[in-house]
């Protein structure tokens, strides 16, 4: 495997680079890039697949001396603690990783990370302007962390356990309007998870004599006895309200101008009847502002379904740019012989920007003698983290292949998208298709025991066993 291929495929969380490291006497080669993945998040979407930092601490054990690894992944600790997102999450998982391995200063920088954090969320006085709140939420991560990751015996992760409750609860105690139960709530469920609820309900009453534990039970009982029924905004999403807001340049729900969610609010509160209504006010509108709001509503697997199809494929081929868009995106929801015919309109255009939407359409009405020029359109769409059009296209090539109904189905895609796919949660799928049609090799599925998605691995020693019997 040369570099290149090593850092592809490391991107990808295949278990190919596990393997290749357990083979070449020469692992030397690869310890840069593996050093890159432990500053970069190697993810695709962690809020799903989670981080890869078992993946990368596999990679790393298989190394006598870890200094390097330990080193990238800690600096990199440090300076995230105020910043959003995964990555620190990623860093501390794989401080712990290691720290478990035996590696003490692995286990003392995440220490030392806790106690600045802890002290700056002491400090603090206000959240950041919009409310974002970054410290906290990677403190909740970090308490995480420590109790699971860190902690192997039952014991140890509940005294970890109730030390750490003990500092949340005082810092309840300093600023209520802050730090309080439900901003921890998950910190409580996932050690509820790991060490049994009885168990750490039963460290809860043991140890609820501390100042601290007692705060923090305090404040998890007004969280759990609180009505969440708060005065919710009854703001009507009939069809005729969603529409004057729109006329008045309004969005259709301010702070939450999500197209699928409004149009289930639309359904849920009228019905499927004040869906069609708000397709028929898309039809007639000629104003082309609103009718595009109109349409990007629509443009989903709930409103997509109640439009007019020759509405939609005239807008589609509309002088304005975003009405073309929502309606291209709006016919990927729809199968029928006139979508059909006008994905191969699409494709046969000079309009390369539409053409990834000529995709969806032509898989999602796709037929038998469609299958060679699938394979190379899907093959010709760019992957990378930049554009997600090929993840939406990967989804829909699944679906097709699901449908048992489908005749001479593009099965030979599926070895192409196990390679190339960046989120594992597809390539969950693609392997399990790939299991069902007979075409897993021994020698993929070795592979499959080292992937970085954890339901892959299993699923592989389960085939594996079957197959040794």
């Amino acid at each position: 495997m040369t570099k290149k291929e090593f850092k592809y495929r490391m991107e990808r969380g295949l278990g190919s680079c596990i393997v290749e490291l357990k083979r070449t006497p020469d692992k030397a080669r690869y310890k840069d890039i593996i050093i890159w993945g432990c500053k970069h998040v190697l993810a695709y979407d962690a809020q799903c697949e989670g981080t890869r930092s078992r993946y990368l601490y596999q990679m790393i054990e298989l190394y006598e001396d870890w200094t390097d690894f330990y080193e990238a992944a800690a600096a990199r600790l440090k300076i995230c603690c105020s910043m959003p997102g995964w990555e620190f999450v990623q860093y501390a998982e794989l401080c712990a990783w290691m720290a478990g391995g035996g590696y003490e200063p692995a286990g003392q920088r995440l220490d030392a990370v806790y106690a600045h954090l802890l002290e700056v969320l002491a400090q603090r006085k206000n959240c950041s302007k919009g409310g974002v709140f970054p410290e906290r939420n990677n403190m909740e991560a970090l308490c995480i962390v420590k109790v699971i990751g860190q902690h192997d015996a039952p014991g140890a992760a509940r005294q970890e356990y109730i030390r750490i409750v003990n500092d949340l609860g005082s810092l309840f105690q300093k600023n209520e309007r802050l730090y309080s139960y439900e901003y921890f709530s998950d910190f409580q469920k996932e050690c509820e998870i790991y060490c049994g609820k009885a168990e750490i309900h039963r460290m809860l009453n043991l140890y609820g004599d501390r100042e601290g534990v007692a705060a923090y039970r305090k404040s998890m009982e007004a969280a759990r006895n609180k009505r969440y029924a708060k005065s919710r905004s009854r703001k009507s999403f009939s069809a005729d309200a969603v529409y004057e807001r729109l006329c008045r340049g309004e969005e259709a729900d301010a702070g939450r101008n999500n197209s699928l969610y409004v149009a289930q609010i639309v359904q849920n509160q009228g019905g499927q009847e004040e869906l069609e209504k708000l397709a028929g006010l898309y039809a007639k509108e000629q104003e082309v502002s609103v009718r595009t709001e109109l349409l990007r509503l629509l443009a989903n697997r709930y409103g997509a379904a109640v439009v007019n199809v020759d509405c939609l494929i005239r807008d589609a081929r509309s002088e304005s740019e975003e009405l073309r868009r929502c309606a291209c995106l709006a016919l990927g929801y729809i199968r029928s012989e006139e979508v059909h015919a006008f994905a191969l309109e699409l494709l046969a255009g000079d309009r390369e920007e539409e053409k990834t939407y000529a995709v969806n359409m032509l898989l999602r009405n796709y037929k038998a003698e469609d299958k060679e020029l699938v394979i190379e359109l899907v093959k010709a769409v760019p992957i990378s983290r930049d554009r997600d059009e090929w993840h939406s296209i990967f989804r829909l090539v699944m679906d097709v292949l699901a449908d048992r109904s489908v005749k001479k189905p593009p099965r030979e895609l599926l070895p192409y998208m196990y390679e190339n796919t960046l989120c594992s949660r597809c390539r969950e799928y693609i392997v399990l298709e790939m299991g069902k049609r007979q075409m897993l090799t021994a020698e993929l599925l070795e592979e499959c025991r080292y992937d970085c998605n954890r339901d892959i691995r299993r699923y592989a020693e389960e085939r594996i066993a079957v197959r040794n019997g």
